[in-house]
């Protein structure tokens, strides 16, 4: 195999010196939260939407900040709040977002960022450029791998945009139904194209279950509130009823009460009199608690459904999320990979041959890449957390044909 690079590549990287101007967050940076207002430090990372979330004050945009920018927002954020406590937080950073090498190299994948690195850094963690043999005796054995990848991408790719409609029909409300639009559609390869129609029906079964069952459980809770509800009215009434026949038994015992220190009456009836009230005194305060527990019970059947939707909802935008990032890489693997069968349906007689006709292309994608403004890429260039470094190979001779 062709070694272009090797490990020493990432030591001399390591060397170099570190960027001039404070660095700024990107996605998929992680960074501690440490401040007076939460009970523990706490990682999180910048999520697809360049967001860090925090439970305790909520999102904030993170993306291309600085950690002493990011600081004084959760700290606007943290006044906002109502946060009466130290207001001092300190923002560090946990870990650098992975540089992702990918297209026409040993090892495509997520590497961890090191201060420093260049591209020759990356490509020596990725196994150097994989072009050995590509017109020997193992052609056919690389153009196989080649294409079980393609068909490996592709499956995920259908998988990613099967998941991709059923959440976003999902958040849309319960009578949004799955539908694949236009957009998604064409990016889906050919070769699995003719599933598509199925997959989305497997996906409309398996919603329209979930949904099922959510009906089911909200308006179960909706009859329990309901059921209380009509439970504390009752009670009130009998709280009504009770306090007007206690009204009235006080009133009979007065007037019983004079009688007796007339002699006009018996002890006896005197008594009876004020066991019932008492009894009815009773009755009242268990009525009472009775109404206290309906109150209760209701407040927390509703709790329990508005819970189950939160978490139902926040589920369903996590998948979304998570099949957005799958489908990104997917169409990277499927596109490098018939990359790769292109080149390797050339010829050359010799191993020597096939060096002087390998054009390599580097080229910076992700979220700073325009920082480059049209540079050419080579492999001292300096990379950034979270850039992918994407390397294509032409073959003249093919493309002259």
């Amino acid at each position: 195999m062709l070694k272009y690079l090797g490990p020493i590549a990432l030591f001399v990287a390591m060397a170099l010196p570190a960027l001039a101007e404070p660095y700024r967050l990107t996605i998929g940076d992680r960074v501690t939260v440490t401040s007076g207002f939460l009970e523990v430090p706490k990682t999180i990372g910048v999520d697809l939407d360049g967001n860090l979330r925090l439970p305790e004050i909520g999102s904030l945009f993170a993306a291309g900040k600085t950690l002493d920018q990011l600081e004084e927002d959760v700290v606007d954020q943290m006044k906002m709040g109502g946060f009466s406590g130290p207001s001092s937080v300190l923002v560090e950073i946990e870990a650098y977002a992975p540089v992702v090498v990918s297209g026409f190299v040993e090892r495509s994948g997520k590497f961890d960022f090191l201060p420093g690195m260049d591209v020759g850094a990356a490509l020596a963690l990725a196994g150097g450029l994989g072009a050995g043999d590509i017109y020997g005796p193992n052609a056919d054995v690389l153009a196989v791998n080649a294409r079980r990848r393609a068909a490996a991408a592709a499956e995920q790719i259908a998988a990613a945009i099967s998941d991709l409609a059923k959440y976003e029909a999902a958040l849309a409300g319960p009578q949004v139904a799955i539908a694949l639009s236009e957009t998604l559609r064409a990016v889906v390869p050919i070769e699995v194209r003719t599933t598509m129609d199925a997959r989305i029906k497997a996906e409309r079964i398996q919603l329209d279950q979930i949904r099922d069952t959510t009906k089911l459980l909200v308006t179960s809770w909706n009859s329990d509130i309901a059921d209380f509800q009509d439970q504390t009215v009752l009670l009130d009434e009998r709280i009504v009823i009770k306090k007007e026949i206690i009204a009235t038994l006080s009133a009979d015992l007065a007037d019983l009460e004079t009688l007796r220190t007339q002699g006009l009456t018996t002890s006896s009836r005197f008594s009876n009199l004020q066991q019932q009230l008492s009894d009815d005194r009773e009755e009242l305060l268990n009525l009472e608690t009775a109404k206290i527990t309906a109150r209760r019970q209701a407040t927390l059947a509703a709790r329990n459904r508005n819970q189950y939707l939160a978490d139902q909802r926040k589920n369903n935008l996590t998948a979304l999320e998570a099949a957005r990032a799958s489908l990104a890489l997917g169409l990277s693997d499927h596109r490098f990979a018939v990359d790769e069968l292109t080149v390797l349906k050339g010829g050359s007689a010799t191993l020597e041959d096939a060096i002087a006709l390998l054009d390599v292309s580097l080229t910076i994608r992700g979220p700073r890449a325009d920082r480059f403004n049209g540079d050419v890429v080579d492999f001292e260039t300096k990379l950034l957390p979270g850039d992918i470094v994407v390397v294509e190979v032409k073959d003249p001779v093919v493309s002259s044909n």
